[in-house]
């Protein structure tokens, strides 16, 4: 069990070192930088929230399937391993809203003809 736990560590640590450059490198260009330090900000404090809440959840659930003291190690583990994928749930999140909000500001630029003003057109 103790192999699997180093396993674990050493597979999941970089992971989440990945996850976190990936959040912080790939962000969309925001219509405004406060738009886009407020996302960041509540991703951030909800990141710890939601990582907990799994925690306790797998904790729960592992019950009497395994010895009381890989417990709290599997629990640890479990917040380790929710860190990447609410990153990534959050960036998915980050780029739909901004995609959406882009696509909304190309139809708002309609000419009155059915056709799309682009940089191209003026």
């Amino acid at each position: 069990m103790s192999a699997l736990i180093i396993t674990l560590l050493a597979t999941l640590i970089p992971l989440n070192g990945l996850a976190l450059w990936a959040f912080m490198h790939y962000a969309p260009a925001a219509d405004s930088p406060l738009r886009r330090h407020v996302f960041t900000t509540l991703t951030f404090a909800i990141t710890p929230v939601v990582c907990a809440i799994f925690s306790l959840w797998l904790s729960t659930e592992l019950g009497s399937a395994v010895e009381d003291y890989w417990r709290p190690v599997l629990t640890a583990l479990g917040w380790i391993a929710a860190f990447p994928v609410v990153l990534l749930v959050a960036m998915g999140l980050r780029f739909y809203l901004w995609l959406r909000r882009v696509d909304d500001a190309d139809e708002s630029e309609d000419d009155g003809h059915g056709t799309q003003l682009t940089p191209h057109h003026q």
